[in-house]
């Protein structure tokens, strides 16, 4: 695999899968906490204090997260290297799905005979 075809891999990678499950994390730990907070650690201030400081750290890795979500969006977007795979040209002429930027020769309507 050369470097051309890693680098829209590895960041299409990196936007579909990591960061969607990254969020789902940091999400998941701030509910858990607040829970803490709220409901289990209720009568103990050094338990909301623990669960409080968890909560807020776990709103910065929450943002931090969302940031590189945009920068990589941006990264996949901006340099064309979205899901489209490129298409060589004689498939784009039989009617196959070409990448930005072709004009795929536009096939004409059936003709009938009488």
């Amino acid at each position: 695999m050369d470097l051309q075809t890693a680098i829209p891999k590895f960041l299409i990678f990196l936007n579909d899968l990591i960061v969607p499950f990254l969020l789902a994390i940091a999400g998941l730990i701030f509910i858990w906490n607040a829970v803490r907070y709220f409901i289990f650690e209720g009568a103990s201030d050094e338990g909301q204090t623990k669960a409080k400081s968890l909560m807020l750290w776990s709103i910065i890795a929450f943002v931090i997260m969302v940031s590189m979500w945009g920068i990589v969006n941006l990264l996949v977007e901006g340099l064309g290297l979205d899901n489209r795979a490129i298409t060589p040209d004689y498939l784009c002429e039989k009617g196959f799905y070409c990448s930005k930027g072709h004009n795929s020769v536009p096939q004409s309507p059936p003709t009938y005979r009488i």
